[in-house]
């Protein structure tokens, strides 16, 4: 293993002042990376080991490597690392005599393919050097210390490639790479063995594509989430390299504005494993003034019980949230029509993406998010709530461009599985056969209408811990047209239909209490029969709600076809009586809203349009303790709306605080 003694590298290549003269006569019989093969070197690395442990771990020294230090320690290592791509190819980096070599490899090549393409490469890269004057190639390279440069000047480049397994028999040339990969443990080059890695974490994909603020966290793309006690990370100024922090989602300060930031990671065992980001700077936000008048609202929704009240763990706090995907921000509608009132900047994502942070991080157990592509998903969300909630997906189509995403405390919940539903699917299932065929025939083309309907149904089911009682969290974004009431009375039908079913499954297999909690932005607002529904009214087979199944048309999905209800009740069939399903709100389990009228004035303001959209709605049993406020709207007026520089959507986000 390539560790350090004391302050110094101690690698074969690397030898300390006072040990060189007796290291030259052994002349790199090993330049391997592993401590595995010799009882000397196991108790030489082993030391070694511990004293790189104490270092990256705060022990006596309390520091960690520095940018510097992992450099030298790379510099003084060889090794051959393999890594599957996505291409079905394997990337292979082999760090030998001071030089890197990179190769992409099919894996249905030979093994004896690999090492022909190894050899041709560094004896490329050694006649390259022997072309170069001494002169300029003593200033652009930094010549090999210790006996390195004894192998270079007399063996020159290797002739002489094996791999080796995990018991150290030669591997069969003839072996297909994907055959034998895993096996392989090191690979001899002129007798110099060197420690083979396979399937190691590539650091070099973590990225930050967001724009940086003080006062908001850093998220990294592409983390090793899974394994990050493996690693030491930590944040430095880019020019001096001076650590600000070991906090991986490290939020810049006021004085960090201006200046550049990286991320240093580096694996604990395999220092010589490490990479530095490329440089961020960090901003300061214009309008921090509107972010503080915005954040007035939560004031009075702080977390006000502490972690260790008993009484705090029946107390359940939940948010929801329609973000506004990516995908329907650069749309010619998006940018000509719904917000021709904001600079695009601020329509972009790594803009957005700090103020989405922002919004979450209010000590939430339950988190349901609509419009999520799924970028943001997996390398936002789920990133920054890796260690604290169980993460879940669901696409409505096969582009991941919007979804819905479920977010659950661990230590308040123990997940027992996910359910997810796709409405067009749902609504067809033998037991609504009676209400789907009267739905159909209440109208024109309204089956073909709801196969192109992609709307989602999201649950999670989860044991409350201290409990034990079931709770059942489902998260949903009903159809968005303001003349499709018909279909989300459909599709709140179906979702209830799922819920009563896993209710009654759960209440029979575990014997508790279920709890119902159904997140989302269901695009209908306090007045509408939706809503009531949805709260325990029966919707009527004469209701005026369907006349709706008439004056829709599968075109109106296209927004530049967007009508209005003026003119579709101008010429449509207004004096027909239109017939449809009676829906029974008696059939399934009872909730409420969690907000009343009247305790917030709006969820969705795009120009024109400000309504309530969002709702969460509850079992009986969970009582609320408090919502969070709403939005004063004269911050938003110059906007037009609530998508702005302070706002990251075209809705607001709405929590409630319950309790059992």
């Amino acid at each position: 293993m390539c560790a350090p003694e004391d302050s110094a590298p101690a690698c074969d290549s690397a030898a300390t002042n006072e040990s060189k003269q007796k290291e030259e006569t052994e002349a790199h019989s090993d330049i391997s990376t592993s401590i595995n093969k010799s009882p000397d070197m196991s108790i030489h690395a082993k030391k070694n080991g511990d004293v790189r442990e104490e270092k990256s771990h705060g022990g006596q020294s309390g520091k960690p490597f520095t940018v510097e230090e992992l450099e030298e320690i790379r510099k003084n290592c060889s090794y051959l690392k393999i890594n599957e791509t996505e291409s079905d190819e394997y990337s292979i980096e082999l760090y030998f005599h001071f030089k890197e070599f990179k190769l992409l490899r099919k894996k249905d090549e030979t093994v004896k393919s690999l090492i022909n393409r190894l050899i041709l490469n560094m004896k490329k890269s050694d006649r390259k050097r022997k072309k170069r004057p001494s002169k300029k190639y003593s200033q652009s390279v930094e010549q090999p210390t210790g006996n390195d440069s004894t192998i270079d000047k007399e063996e020159g480049p290797p002739n002489d490639i094996r791999f080796l397994d995990k018991e150290n028999n030669p591997v069969d040339e003839n072996s297909l790479l994907i055959n034998v990969a895993d096996k392989l443990s090191y690979i001899l080059i002129n007798q110099h063995r060197v420690e083979v890695f396979n399937g190691l974490y590539d650091l070099k994909q973590i990225y930050v594509s967001m724009d940086v603020y003080s006062g908001h966290p850093i998220i990294p793309v592409n983390a090793p989430m899974k394994d990050l006690h493996s690693y030491v990370h930590y944040w430095t100024y880019a020019h001096d390299k001076k650590i600000l922090s070991h906090d991986l989602f490290y939020k810049p300060r006021k004085e960090d504005t201006n200046k550049r930031l990286q991320l240093v990671i580096y694996n604990k065992n395999n220092p010589f494993f490490f990479y530095v980001t490329n440089e961020m700077e960090v901003l300061s936000n214009e309008f921090e003034e509107e972010l503080k008048r915005k954040g007035e609202r939560y004031l009075h929704f702080e977390k006000v019980l502490k972690t260790d009240d008993p009484s705090s763990d029946n107390v359940i706090r939940i948010l929801t949230y329609n973000i506004l995907a990516p995908i329907y921000t650069n749309t010619k509608y998006a940018l000509e029509y719904m917000f021709k009132n904001i600079d695009p900047c601020y329509l972009k994502t790594n803009y957005r993406s700090h103020l989405l942070i922002h919004d979450i991080s209010y000590d939430y157990d339950i988190i349901c998010l609509q419009e999520v592509s799924e970028h943001l998903h997996s390398n936002l969300f789920s990133v920054y709530l890796h260690d604290e909630f169980y993460s879940s997906y669901k696409p409505k189509n096969s582009y991941g461009n919007d979804g819905c995403s479920l977010f659950v405390n661990k230590k308040k919940f123990a997940l027992i599985e996910y359910k997810n539903y796709e409405f067009n699917q749902v609504v067809k299932l033998p037991e609504l056969k009676d209400v789907y065929d009267a739905f159909i025939q209440s109208g024109n083309d309204l089956e073909e209408i709801i196969r192109e309907i992609k709307t989602v149904f999201q649950v999670g089911i989860y044991t409350h811990r201290s409990s034990t009682n079931v709770f059942l969290v489902a998260n949903t974004h009903f159809y968005f047209h303001s003349l499709a009431s018909h279909i989300r009375a459909l599709q709140s039908y179906s979702l209830l239909h799922i819920l009563e079913t896993l209710k009654r499954v759960y209440e029979q297999k575990c014997g508790k209490t279920v709890y119902v909690v159904l997140n989302g932005d269901f695009n209908t607002n306090f007045e509408s029969e939706v809503f009531s529904f949805l709260e325990g009214k029966d919707i009527e087979s004469d209701s005026n709600l369907w006349i709706n199944s008439k004056l829709f048309k599968k075109e109106y999905d296209d927004l530049n076809k967007y009508p209005t209800l003026f003119d579709l009740a101008k010429n449509g069939p207004n004096k027909e009586q239109i017939v449809g399903p009676h829906l029974d709100r008696k059939k399934f389990l009872p909730l409420y809203s969690a907000y009343k009228k009247g305790d917030i004035a709006y969820t969705n303001w795009n120009n024109n349009f400000i309504d309530v959209l969002d709702y969460i709605f509850l079992s009986p049993g969970l009582k609320v303790r408090r919502v969070l406020k709403g939005i004063d709207k004269g911050i938003f007026d110059k906007y037009k709306g609530v998508l702005s520089p302070i706002n990251p959507s075209d809705h607001i986000s709405i929590a409630a605080e319950v309790e059992m």
